[in-house]
């Protein structure tokens, strides 16, 4: 082969190679990828969305102080002394108070009928850094922000509060979109991503507490 044609045939192959990288690629495929993730989390359109979602922007201090009160005896281990059924009373409610302060609201975005989709995170139970967030979604009423609806979607394995920002966000970006969240789960991608639900665990919404799935 003479080299005219040698350099003709390679200049054809590297254009169909460049077509092939230009090609989206399957989206189930990309969001199980963590390089994509970590590359569509952390780029210009998703850090404005994640502008878009800052507590402070929708929700004021005293609304913030108010929902979290509602919610930490759900979020948080049962007080001392307390049950499901009485841990609402008013004697537990600085042993709740104290632990809400240790936790941080994460995003906070409104759906298409007047409810809440909000992520919260609190420490891990490690001797190190670590944290672990939790998403979910509530409606309350705006006169005195009594919660009407609360159910968990997901609770994340702890992790660094770098990896955390990241994987986070895309979660949360997912679930609010109504995608699926099952690829995230343990028994499909470990301990990196979604604690539970699992195939073990449910949470149930009616008694707005995490169960066993019945075998």
């Amino acid at each position: 082969m003479n080299e005219p044609i040698r350099m003709f045939l390679s200049l054809i192959f590297v254009g169909l190679l460049s077509c092939q990288s230009s090609t989206p690629s399957n989206s189930n495929e990309s969001s199980n990828d963590p390089v994509a993730i970590q590359a569509e989390a952390t780029s210009p359109a998703k850090k404005s969305v994640e502008q878009g979602w800052l507590p402070e922007e929708y929700w004021d201090e005293a609304t913030r102080n108010a929902i979290k009160k509602q919610i930490m005896p759900y979020l948080h281990r049962l007080a001392p002394g307390a049950t499901h059924e009485n841990k609402f009373d008013e004697r537990y409610a600085e042993f709740y108070r104290t632990a809400g302060e240790t936790y941080r609201w994460r995003y906070i975005k409104p759906d298409e009928k007047g409810g809440w989709y909000w992520m919260i995170d609190r420490p891990a139970a490690s001797f190190d850094q670590s944290r672990t967030a939790i998403a979910g979604h509530l409606a309350f009423r705006k006169k005195d922000f009594f919660i009407e609806s609360y159910e968990e979607a997901f609770w994340m394995f702890k992790m660094p509060e770098e990896e955390l920002q990241v994987k986070s966000l895309y979660l949360f970006n997912l679930y609010t979109r109504g995608e699926a969240l099952e690829p995230f789960y343990r028994m499909n991608r470990g301990t990196d991503y979604i604690e539970f639900p699992d195939n073990q665990v449910y949470y149930n919404k009616k008694t707005r507490k995490w169960e066993p799935i019945a075998q």
